[in-house]
């Protein structure tokens, strides 16, 4: 069932937790590919968070949106909920393999996929939620992916900038247990080798 089309259930704590912690640290793991530009083939190397400051701020001015649209009793429950599972990857490898893309956080491998929007399943969290993945090279510089499963979809969309070491990421969450769609954007630039970095989140506050 597409996600736009659902009829907006009332907003529960523990199902948005559930919602949200599973599709970020899914998802969050696999901030990924993009095209290259003017050559019709993808990004390959390492990359790294630009401004993690104003990452933060992007996705600071997201929760808001979602609170300022939730019943005021739920708003205090609800940021640091949003805030907490906030989770992406600050170095995302892109290698280009004969099956597709493989994409890996910093050493560790997350999958390989097609780039024509192919879905396929796959396991997070050691097998605890499984997702309909799916990712297509829209043009040489954007690609979009997205991460489905019965609670909502998280679509990523990876935008190399004319300066060509550059990606925007664009994270969007859309569920029936939401009042508006969550999403902020991440910034990246191209890097030579870099030491393994962990998955990173915003700070609580």
């Amino acid at each position: 069932m597409d996600m736009r089309t659902r009829r907006h259930r009332p907003v529960t704590t523990a199902r948005v937790c559930t919602a949200l912690v599973l599709a970020a640290v899914a998802a969050g793991h696999a901030e990924a590919q993009t095209g290259s530009a003017g050559d019709g083939a993808p990004i390959q190397g390492r990359f790294v968070q630009v401004d993690k400051e104003s990452d933060v701020a992007s996705i600071e001015e997201g929760i808001e949106r979602v609170a300022q649209a939730m019943n005021p009793m739920l708003r205090p429950v609800m940021r640091p909920v949003l805030r907490s599972v906030t989770v992406y990857c600050p170095l995302p490898v892109f290698e280009l393999e004969e099956q597709g893309l493989r994409y890996s956080c910093g050493s560790t491998h997350l999958f390989t996929a097609s780039l024509d929007g192919s879905p396929f399943s796959w396991d997070a969290l050691q097998g605890d939620a499984t997702y309909t993945v799916s990712q297509a090279l829209v043009t040489d510089d954007e690609l979009v992916q997205t991460f489905a499963n019965e609670l909502g979809d998280r679509t990523q969309t990876f935008q190399l900038q004319p300066d060509g070491v550059t990606i925007i990421s664009r994270v969007t969450y859309e569920s029936e247990y939401l009042p508006v769609p969550f999403s902020f954007e991440l910034r990246f630039r191209r890097v030579g080798d870099q030491p393994a970095t962990s998955p990173s989140r915003t700070p609580g506050r």
